[in-house]
């Protein structure tokens, strides 16, 4: 990371409509994080390949889509219950029940929040740099796949997500992408342990 730029920060906020706050908001575009990104060169990310691993399971496995309220779904996340947060949720899911798809909330909030809203507004957010970013299976045919009927333990140990990859190109599984240290992987134990734990303790408030 490099000093931070405000100038580049404003320039986020005005280009997105002040519509995402998160790490590229507050430091990777300040901080200059994607400099090696340059004209006529493309970033390929993986946000899509998330889809279907149950990212949210913990949060949200418990409430059922018909009786889910923007409260109960903002408080499951931590958050200081922000009136305006509760009232777009609350409108979010009137709309979700009132077009539903089959999927249940911990899917949908993926789908419509996370992959429609947040990430969405970060690939908004990287028009600003050089270069070009790329979602490779950002298309209904891969989403579609990634979220066939099976157990959530098959679906939450990325299985299907090798697959998909294996389908577009075998060679891609031969590239060890953001290869995790121990230390990382003991932490990502631990934070998940946790959230279990406090997913586990507000089953048990609320019941």
């Amino acid at each position: 990371m490099e000093e931070p730029d405000i100038g580049n920060a404003v320039a986020l906020r005005c280009h997105t409509a002040d519509s995402v706050d998160d790490a590229d908001q507050r430091y990777l575009i300040p901080g200059n994080s994607y400099r090696f990104l340059g004209n006529g060169e493309a970033l390929i990310r993986g946000g899509c390949f998330e889809i279907g691993r149950r990212y949210y399971q913990h949060q949200l496995g418990n409430i059922a889509i018909s009786e889910a309220t923007g409260a109960q779904v903002s408080s499951r996340f931590g958050s200081v219950l922000d009136t305006e947060v509760i009232q777009f949720l609350d409108s979010w899911l009137s709309w979700r029940r009132s077009h539903e798809n089959g999927l249940d909330l911990t899917d949908n909030f993926y789908l419509d929040q996370r992959l429609g809203g947040w990430l969405s507004a970060v690939e908004q957010a990287l028009d600003i740099l050089p270069g070009t970013s790329v979602q490779p299976v950002n298309c209904e045919r891969f989403f579609s796949s990634l979220m066939v009927p099976m157990s959530q333990e098959e679906r939450c140990t990325g299985a299907l997500q090798r697959e998909v990859i294996r389908t577009l190109d075998r060679n891609l599984l031969k590239i060890p992408i953001n290869p995790v240290k121990l230390e990382v992987k003991l932490r990502n134990v631990a934070s998940a342990t946790r959230r279990k734990v406090n997913s586990v303790l507000q089953w048990i408030r609320e019941y």
